[in-house]
C-alpha cells in the first residue's frame, strides 16, 4: 500500500473532521498547546531508523521539555528476513534460543575450549554459569530445540576454535516474552570464548535501526493510553497502528489520547489518527547526522535528496516546538548535536562483565493436540519491510501478497493447495488467509508476515505476552490450527474481517466463489 508523501503541516479541530493544510506557525503553536495541556502525562515515540542526532534531541525534548522519561521505539517491534547464504541452517524450534545457547556453552566447557584467561580477566559469575548450563546435554537440547546433537556439537567446536567469532542476531530473537534472557544467553557465549572486543568478533544485531531508548516501556505506554494516565504522545516516524502486536487494540488506544502529534515523512495509518501532522525529512536520505554501521562504527551521513514542499528537518521541528515551550536550543546544525552527544557519552571504564544466568522459559502459547502448529512471523524480502510505508510505494516482482505458509507435509495433511483459503484459529480468535507452500519450512511450523495488514492482519493471531525488561511482544511463537473451509454461498463481509469464534459463533470469509459464511466448529 502506497502512502502519500507529506509536504505541508496538517491539522484538524476534531478527529471527526478531515485534515486541512496550515502554515508552520499555526501547526507548531497547536503542538505546544496540546502538549502543555497534558501536564507531563505524555510520551515520545521516536524512530530508531533516524540519525543519532534526531533521537538524541527527541529524548532531550521528552525529558527536558515534556518532563517525562517515556520514550519508545519501533525497534521493539522490528522484523528482519532470515539470511539465506549460510553454510548450515540449524533452524531450532521457535522460542528455544536459550536451550540452544546453553547446550553450546556446556559443550565448550566440557571440551576444554573455554578461554579461562579472558574469563578471569574480564568477567564475573563463571562458576554459576557453568552450573546453570550443566543440565543442558546435547541429547536434551536436541529434544527441546529439534536440532541434531551432532550439529550443536559441531557448531560449539567451530565457534570456540575459531580465531574470530561473531554472533549476528536478527531482532526476531527478542520478539519473545523472555527476549532479554535470550540475548543474555548469547552474550555469555561470547564471554565464554573471549570473542569480545576484537576485530571480527562480538555480538551484532542485524537490524535496520540504530537507537532504542525508553523509560516507560512501549507496551506500558499503550496500557497507560487506555487507562487514561498517558494523555498526549509526540510520535516521530513511527506507525504503531501497523506494527503493534494487535493493530486494532493499538488504534483504539491511540484514539483514547487527548492529543496526538505525528511527525513523519508519509501519511501513515498512525498519522491518520493524529490531531496535528508535521511533514519531516526522510531520515539519512534528506538529513545530515550520524548512524551506526554493522561494525559498530559511527560514520556521518549527509542528505542527498532535496526535501519536497514545506517538509523540514526533524531536529529543527523539535527545536521550534521547544522554543514555544520556553527552551531555546541552538541545534541548527548536525555537528552541534554530535558535539553535544560526545559531551554526554560515557567515558571508558574498567568493567568486568557478568555472565547471564538465564533459565529456559518456553513460549507462553504452547502447542497441543488442538493447536498443533507453531506460527512464527517476520518479513519477506522487499514485500513487507517495516510497515510498508516506504517499500509499499513502488512495485516489485517479489511481491505476491499475504499467505499463511506451510510445509508440503502439512499442506498434504490438511488437504489444501496453494491459493486455497483456510481458517487459522488460535486461543484468541481466528481469521482467514490463502495458503502458500514453502519447502524451507519443516512440519509443524507456519509463517506469516506482520506488515500486509490491509490484506491479512496476522497481528491478530500473535501472542500478546511481552518481555518484562525490554517490553517486546511475543510475535514469534503462537499456537494455531489450520481448518479447511467448507464451500458455502452465503454472502458476508471481506476476508480481512476479524471474528472472535466464542463471541460470534461464526466466521465470514471471502472464498473462490465470493463471500461465504462458515459455521464455527468450536
Amino acid at each position: 500500500m502506497a502512502h502519500a508523501r507529506l509536504t505541508r503541516p496538517l491539522v484538524r479541530d476534531s478527529r471527526d473532521e478531515p485534515f486541512r493544510q496550515v502554515d508552520w506557525d499555526d501547526a507548531l503553536t497547536r503542538v505546544a498547546q496540546g502538549l502543555s495541556r497534558a501536564c507531563g502525562a505524555s510520551g515520545v515515540l521516536s524512530c530508531a531508523r533516524a540519525p543519532h542526532g534526531m533521537n538524541h534531541v527527541a529524548q532531550k525534548f521528552a525529558r527536558v521539555v515534556m518532563g517525562t522519561d517515556n520514550v519508545g521505539s519501533c525497534n521493539l517491534t522490528c522484523h528482519t528476513p532470515t539470511a539465506e547464504r549460510t553454510e548450515a541452517r540449524l533452524r531450532p524450534n521457535a522460542g528455544t534460543d536459550i536451550p540452544m545457547a546453553h547446550a553450546i556453552g556446556r559443550e565448550i566447557i566440557r571440551a576444554g575450549l573455554a578461554d579461562h584467561t579472558f574469563i578471569e580477566r574480564a568477567t564475573t559469575g563463571f562458576e554459576e554459569y557453568r552450573q546453570l548450563v550443566e543440565d543442558w546435554t546435547l541429547s536434551l537440547a536436541e529434544k527441546v530445540t529439534g536440532v541434531p546433537a551432532s550439529a550443536i556439537r559441531e557448531l560449539a567446536h567451530a565457534y570456540a576454535r575459531g580465531e574470530r567469532g561473531g554472533l549476528c542476531r536478527p531482532p526476531g530473537i527478542t520478539e519473545h516474552h523472555n527476549a532479554s534472557d535470550s540475548v543474555g544467553a548469547l552474550i555469555s557465549l561470547s564471554l565464554l570464548v573471549g570473542h569480545v572486543g576484537r576485530h571480527g568478533s562480538g555480538l551484532q544485531t542485524l537490524c535496520g535501526q540504530d537507537d532504542v531508548h525508553h523509560g516507560l516501556k512501549l507496551t506500558e505506554m499503550f496500557e497507560a493510553m487506555e487507562e487514561g494516565t498517558l494523555k498526549a504522545v509526540y510520535c516521530i516516524g513511527e506507525d504503531l497502528a501497523q506494527s503493534a502486536a494487535d493493530g486494532e487494540q493499538a488504534v483504539r488506544r491511540l484514539r483514547a489520547l487527548d492529543f496526538l502529534v505525528v511527525q513523519d515523512t508519509f501519511l501513515t495509518k498512525t498519522a491518520e489518527l493524529a490531531d496535528v501532522v508535521l511533514p519531516s525529512t526522510a531520515g539519512p536520505a534528506e538529513a545530515d547526522g550520524t548512524t551506526t554501521s554493522n561494525e559498530q562504527r559511527v560514520p556521518p551521513v549527509h542528505g542527498a535528496v532535496t526535501v519536497p514542499g514545506e517538509a523540514r528537518d526533524g531536529i529543527d521541528i523539535l527545536c521550534d516546538v521547544a522554543a514555544r515551550l520556553g527552551h531555546d536550543w541552538d541545534h541548527a546544525y548536525a555537528e552541534t548535536v554530535r558535539n553535544e552527544v560526545r559531551s554526554v557519552s560515557s567515558a571508558e571504564r574498567d568493567l568486568r562483565v557478568p555472565f547471564g544466568l538465564v533459565p529456559y522459559d518456553p513460549p507462553v502459547d504452547l502447542t497441543d493436540e488442538r493447536y498443533p502448529i507453531r506460527l512464527t512471523t517476520g518479513r519477506r524480502l522487499d514485500e513487507s519491510y517495516n510497515t510498508s510505508a516506504q517499500a509499499g510505494s513502488f512495485a516489485s516482482p517479489l511481491r505476491r501478497g499475504e499467505y499463511v505458509e506451510l510445509c508440503p507435509e502439512d499442506a498434504e495433511h490438511y488437504g489444501v493447495v496453494v491459493g486455497e483459503e483456510v481458517r487459522i484459529a488460535t486461543r484468541r480468535g481466528s481469521m482467514v488467509a490463502p495458503v502458500w507452500v514453502d519447502t524451507a519450512l519443516r512440519p509443524g511450523l507456519a509463517f506469516m508476515t506482520m506488515r500486509l495488514r490491509d490484506e491479512v492482519n496476522a497481528g491478530r493471531l500473535t501472542q500478546k505476552a511481552s518481555c518484562p525488561i525490554a517490553g517486546t511482544a511475543e510475535f514469534k511463537a503462537s499456537a494455531i490450527r489450520i481448518e479447511k473451509l467448507p464451500i458455502a454461498a452465503v454472502l458476508g463481509p471481506p476476508a480481512s474481517e476479524w471474528e472472535d469464534p466464542v463471541a460470534h459463533g461464526n466466521l465470514r470469509v471471502k472464498g473462490r466463489f465470493g463471500h461465504q459464511h462458515v459455521p464455527n466448529r468450536d
